[in-house]
């Protein structure tokens, strides 16, 4: 980490705090198949990290098949999700992690694109709803990643700098938001899904591993 003051640490939540990446693919594919459309590997990569509904609605085009929100959503609903369907848990090592890092004075903010409903649901079931400052969603702003609002939004609330921020992220669109939002970002390779964090500042594979890089005693004065 370059030499500066770290008084902020802004987590994602899917591929971040819990591995629902390949849930969120089989619930919103099954949901589409009800529509005859079949989902593909890049559509697959295009969705992860965003909220992305412009590319749903190209899905729809793509495969000559009039695109009604409202009955999309219905169906959507209907088909269930990984935050609501009582299995969701977190990595080995988050609750720790983020109790140490309130202790040690610096605060926390959760920055998803998943809409707030849908987060909500999952972290009172895991219960660390309480270990977050702050909580931006997807449905709390126009644009979704990579662009850096909805992080921007985050440190606003936080009443913090751009350069007092650490953001820990998993997906490309993910880490470029937090760059373009001027935050130190730390990329989470603990997914089953392996995505690509080579623009991140650092990457690490798991809470365990995160934990030492956050606490390096070479490191201790930019957490003051």
């Amino acid at each position: 980490m370059c030499a500066m003051c770290y008084r902020y640490c802004l987590f994602d939540f899917d591929g971040v705090i819990a591995d629902t990446e390949g849930s969120n693919h089989y619930y919103l594919d099954k949901t589409l198949k009800k529509f005859g459309i079949n989902m593909t590997s890049e559509d697959k990569a295009m969705l992860i990290g965003r909220n992305n509904r412009k590319h749903i609605e190209e899905m729809f085009k793509r495969a000559g098949i009039c695109y009604n929100r409202e009955e999309f959503l219905k169906e959507r609903k209907k088909t269930g999700n990984s935050y609501q369907d009582g299995k969701i848990c977190p990595y080995p090592g988050v609750e720790d992690l983020l109790k140490e890092l309130r202790a040690s004075g610096i605060k926390t903010a959760l920055v998803t694109s998943t809409s707030a409903y849908l987060i909500l649901s999952a972290l009172n079931t895991i219960g660390i709803t309480d270990l977050f400052n702050v909580i931006v969603c997807g449905d709390m702003v126009e644009e979704s990643k990579p662009d850096p609002t909805i992080y921007l939004k985050a440190m606003e609330y936080l009443h913090a700098e751009p350069r007092e921020c650490v953001v820990i992220e998993d997906s490309p669109t993910g880490i470029m938001a937090g760059k373009r939002a001027g935050a130190y970002v730390i990329g989470l390779k603990a997914s089953k899904i392996d995505q690509d964090t080579t623009e991140a500042d650092a990457i690490v594979y798991s809470y365990e591993e995160l934990g030492r890089l956050l606490s390096d005693p070479d490191k201790k004065d930019h957490w003051r």
